[in-house]
């Protein structure tokens, strides 16, 4: 687990007693209900640690939604293809995209989304609320960042950080869609106008 033990068979005379030794700075508060369990193990001679006996909410941060099919398996090569829409409710020309899976993790929002831009379209200077990468499906494109254009081609991936200004063009020498998956944390809806704010 990474933390020393730092208690004597003398100090385990109460499970008070360890409370207080786990306040320890040596000891992440990630690892305190295991580090408890053990302590309480050596004490009481109960060797042996069962699933149930590890706390579910103290020093375990981690909140997830449980995996649900019907949400959490989502075709993006098919399904309905909405209009992606500016931040001020507008639709953006040439622009679609197909709903992939998400889900609620800690107190934000993980998931992806097929994007598909038409040949000529582009996505202006923008930013996100969260941090996203990109993964190019399809054909050749360029993503603007610095005033300097790099392109992109089938396979690459791309980090953009939140509120990190970038644009997305698509490659005028192609006849055919830039397609890309967009993963993103916190994930905002496809269709919300909320997903992107143009920068000047």
């Amino acid at each position: 687990m990474g933390f020393a033990f730092t208690f004597s068979m003398k100090s385990c005379a109460s499970y008070s007693n360890l409370r207080r030794l786990a306040d320890a700075p040596q000891i992440p508060q990630r690892s305190l209900p295991i580090y408890l369990i053990l302590c309480r193990s050596l004490c009481y001679g109960k060797w042996k640690i069962a699933p149930s006996d590890i706390p579910a909410t103290a020093g375990d941060e981690l909140v997830q939604e449980q995996f649900d099919p019907r949400k959490h398996i989502r075709n993006v090569s098919g399904g309905p293809e909405l209009n992606l829409l500016g931040p001020d409710g507008t639709v953006l020309p040439g622009i679609a995209g197909v709903i992939g899976a998400s889900a609620r993790l800690r107190d934000a929002e993980i998931g992806v989304d097929r994007i598909i831009m038409k040949p000529g379209s582009e996505f202006e200077m923008h930013t996100h609320p969260g941090a996203h990468i990109l993964y190019v499906l399809k054909a050749h494109g360029y993503i603007c960042i610095d005033n300097i254009n790099y392109e992109l081609a089938e396979g690459d991936t791309v980090y953009v950080p939140a509120d990190f200004a970038h644009a997305v063009r698509t490659n005028p020498l192609v006849n055919e869609s830039f397609d890309l998956l967009s993963f993103g944390v916190p994930h905002v809806p496809l269709e919300s106008a909320k997903r992107m704010a143009f920068v000047q």
